[in-house]
């Protein structure tokens, strides 16, 4: 499980703020804590919050949810076109896969039929 402070980091990392091993700001740790506001409530208002608020989120589901955070991001840190197109990129199937991620397997309880 990540904490929140590491999907933030990780959401920086992506938006090319944040260096392998540096530390979030204090503005940026306090903006992105309206982000994660802002994409937490979107993936509840589609049934997709399978963690609380507050944390932690599973680790598969980080990078989703990172790509999520660094769309939402994007107007605020100016990234070049290559970095945009990556993320926009990821953020296009990020819900799809936090769903495929969140919904348990199938298992059919009933007994197979032999033919």
């Amino acid at each position: 499980m990540a904490t929140k402070a590491k999907v933030k980091s990780e959401t920086l990392y992506l938006l090319g703020i944040l260096a392998v091993g540096d530390t979030v700001s204090s503005t940026d740790d306090t903006y992105m804590d309206d982000v994660w506001d802002y994409v937490f409530n979107d993936l509840k208002d589609e049934g997709l919050d399978g963690w609380p608020i507050a944390g932690p989120v599973q680790d598969n589901c980080v990078p989703h949810v990172s790509s999520l955070m660094a769309l939402s991001s994007m107007d605020t840190y100016s990234v070049d076109q290559v970095r945009y197109q990556r993320i926009v990129n990821k953020a296009q199937v990020a819900k799809i896969e936090i769903r495929r991620l969140l919904t348990p397997r199938y298992e059919s309880l009933d007994d197979p039929v032999d033919y």
